[in-house]
């Protein structure tokens, strides 16, 4: 069980083992979306946007200027924090991608079957079973209530692949009844400095002003695409989001341990998460998988200054790879 405070910090790649996409890989599918041509997702994503906004002419234009900046940026976000003081290239760009997102949750690991069931026997080989077996290790069903109670997640993900995972593997993996494993789930404190896609039916507590929207939603028209693009923020957005900066900023002050997975270490990020407290035996453990060993020993300075821990880890794997090969450091590190 997670015995010390332990945050894990999620990236792209945290989700790419579930089949979303990279934030390389997003990049080019919302340049494809938004540039001028043909192809049956870019016109069926067109006719959404031109069915109920007069300025589609305007929209279309600024779509064509955030696909020719994408190249010289390391993802949309930054593009479109670039492109801020544009409000239709911001609004393009944020529902593309919340189109391509939920596209991609519909068909990943953790996705509904034409019969609305998830298929359990694809979550193998992911960080999120070896986290749920770290969480349930030594621990009593009865107690399960308290599995989470030490864990925080900060999620720069958009989607849901977390919450997802965990309210079905709760019921297939802990056997917990349905109610049990969603209220569990929603115990389990999550923040999302940039926004997601929206809540899940269940999620009846949390985040009122977001919309309720099925994982992987299939019916996208421009109501609902709509309303989960207002709820995605850009680089720019999020600066003006204060108790999410509070929510950050106690986490990391009482941070035993941190785990980043598929995390980008991009500056603006990293000085969200900036603690000003120093726990002399704070444990931090990242993976750098894709990250050139040679940037290794200049993001181990960069995390203990922002982290303010003494003992770091960069470990070139990737999720899964991590929290089981290392799964006894792991183990010790968080009990």
């Amino acid at each position: 069980m997670f015995n010390k405070k332990t945050v894990f910090i999620l990236g792209a790649g945290s989700s790419a083992e579930f089949g979303m996409p990279t934030g390389e890989k997003l990049k080019s599918e919302i340049a494809a979306l938004l540039a001028p041509g043909q192809g049956e997702e870019p016109i069926r994503f067109k006719e959404v946007l031109r069915r109920q906004n007069k300025n589609w002419p305007e929209l279309m234009a600024a779509g064509s200027h955030v696909a020719a900046a994408l190249p010289s940026f390391l993802s949309i976000d930054e593009a479109l924090h670039y492109l801020s003081d544009d409000p239709n290239a911001v609004f393009v760009g944020k529902h593309a991608i919340a189109y391509s997102l939920l596209r991609h949750e519909a068909a990943s690991k953790v996705g509904f079957d034409h019969n609305g069931r998830v298929n359990p026997s694809r979550w193998g080989n992911t960080w999120l079973s070896e986290f749920l077996s770290v969480a349930l290790s030594f621990a009593r069903r009865q107690e399960a209530d308290e599995l989470f109670s030490n864990v925080t997640v900060i999620n720069f993900n958009y989607d849901r692949v977390l919450e997802q995972y965990l309210v079905h593997a709760l019921q297939h993996v802990g056997r917990l009844t349905k109610g049990r494993a969603e209220t569990l789930t929603e115990r389990l404190k999550v923040v999302r400095p940039y926004g997601s896609l929206g809540r899940l039916p269940w999620q009846a507590h949390q985040a009122r002003d977001l919309p309720l929207i099925e994982f992987g939603l299939d019916n996208i028209d421009n109501s609902n695409l709509a309303a989960v693009s207002a709820g995605l923020m850009t680089y720019t957005e999020q600066a003006h989001e204060p108790e999410k900066m509070q929510e950050i900023s106690n986490a990391m002050h009482t941070a035993e341990v941190i785990i980043a997975i598929g995390f980008g270490f991009h500056q603006q990020n990293m000085t969200l998460l900036k603690s000003a407290v120093d726990i002399g035996n704070r444990t931090t453990m990242v993976t750098a998988a894709g990250i050139d060993k040679e940037n290794h020993s200049i993001l181990v300075d960069q995390l203990r200054e922002f982290f303010r821990c003494g003992r770091v880890g960069v470990f070139d794997k990737r999720g899964y790879e991590f929290m089981s090969h290392l799964r006894p450091i792991i183990s010790a590190a968080v009990s």
